[in-house]
């Protein structure tokens, strides 16, 4: 039976972790992130999923208390952009403490190419941590809002995402993203913005902060089962539900989404150790199949494998490790479908060894043999509607995070 580790002051949000693109030439990008705590601290982190080297030019952060606008506001609708701050690079992309000494102004970085062979796991590159002037709360909502401007030398590596998501409002999310034309000098400095336009691109990749309210950051590995690509902004999934329905002001709870839509396992389990290593979450939401691997048993079972060294890679971080049995996307394949239930077999017996276990198949699905999605769970045969997120996330994975926090440590 496992403890719960110890909140932590650190934080770590990501909504979306797929659709990689590049901004057009010439824009910054500002994004508004709604936070569920206030920060002290912040940290950026990007990322290069390109076999070309791109570079950041400039980057500031800085609270806000208002939505909608790309400048900093206070709470009396009078902006200040006295609040942003310059973010530095000194560290060159390497893990750092806010306590390092971290000597010079760095102000640009280099983003390294993708090696040869891995398209699917982009480089990461997180930035030095920046004091935030001033720790606030929302005043219209719940968490703080942060401000992100981003800018490139040439193109800004992006995610890009559908921002008409209502539950992504209630947790850790990108509220709004804005284009502004970049200044002819792109080593300048913060200046107003001209011509502002909505923009579906975010950067950076994701955020990490400190907080004085000590909290827990839950990431998810797997695909677009667990990224729920069918959902509400293509990212309202059971993950993200869970999170928002026991975060609270005092226990602030993150989601950390590490689920890329196609991506097989073996890409998806090696992002999700780069992320249990980078951002320190304390569970972690762990697909053991993917129907993007090849349908053999072969496959499944090097599949199940590496699932178990991530959980490996988790406890040893501090991290427990939720394991996840495969939705039931094959209802009209048969041979695929008894690959599936051998993986789900495996999974199955996970949970009288120590570790909690999720039936995804049990939860959303029939119980025919080929297994299919409840009539009610049903949008395309293969992922899982906004009701089976809902579901899965308010009966089953929020009611079981929450027990784990709440155990003594």
């Amino acid at each position: 039976m496992h403890r719960s580790p110890p909140p932590s002051n650190r934080l770590a949000c990501r909504i979306v972790s797929f659709d990689y693109t590049l901004a057009p030439d010439g824009e910054d990008i500002v994004s508004l992130w709604n936070l569920e705590a206030p920060a002290e601290w912040i940290r950026l982190v990007y990322f290069n999923h390109t076999f070309d080297r791109h570079g950041i030019d400039r980057a500031w952060v800085a609270p806000t208390w208002r939505a909608g606008a790309p400048i900093p506001t206070r709470a009396n609708g009078e902006p200040d952009e006295s609040l942003w701050q310059a973010v530095r690079f000194n560290a060159r992309g390497q893990d750092s403490s806010p306590l390092d000494r971290l000597a010079g102004e760095q102000v640009a970085a280099e983003l390294p190419a993708l090696q040869s062979g891995t398209p699917s796991a982009p480089m990461i590159f997180p930035s030095d941590w920046t004091r935030l002037p001033e720790a606030t709360a929302r005043g219209d909502g719940p968490g703080s809002l942060v401000l992100v401007r981003s800018r490139a030398r040439g193109r800004l590596p992006c995610n890009s995402w559908d921002p008409r998501s209502g539950v992504a409002s209630q947790i850790n999310r990108v509220v709004a993203s804005f284009a502004v034309d970049r200044p002819p000098d792109p080593g300048a400095g913060i200046a107003s913005p001209g011509d502002v336009r909505p923009s579906p691109l975010i950067a950076p990749f994701a955020i990490d902060y400190i907080a004085a309210a000590a909290g827990y950051t839950v990431v998810g590995i797997g695909d677009s089962i667990l990224s729920s690509l069918s959902t509400d902004g293509r990212v309202s999934g059971p993950g993200l539900r869970a999170c928002a329905a026991i975060s609270r002001p005092e226990r602030p709870v993150s989601w950390l989404n590490q689920a890329y839509a196609g991506r097989m396992s073996a890409a998806f389990h090696a992002n999700g150790v780069a992320d249990i290593r980078l951002h320190r979450p304390q569970f972690a939401l762990i697909q053991c199949f993917s129907g993007n691997d090849p349908p053999t048993r072969l496959a499944a079972d090097e599949a199940f494998a590496r699932s178990l060294a991530v959980a490996d890679e988790a406890r040893r971080s501090g991290c427990v490790p939720i394991m996840l049995t495969a939705a039931p996307m094959f209802h009209d394949k048969p041979d695929s479908e008894r690959i599936r239930q051998h993986s789900n077999g495996r999974a199955r017996e996970l949970a009288g060894k120590g570790f909690p276990v999720v039936d995804l198949d049990a939860v959303w699905g029939t119980g025919a043999d080929p297994n299919g999605y409840r009539p009610e769970y049903l949008i395309d045969g293969v992922h899982p509607n906004n009701r089976a997120c809902a579901d899965l996330a308010t009966l089953h994975l929020a009611p079981l995070l929450d027990a784990l926090m709440s155990r003594p440590s």
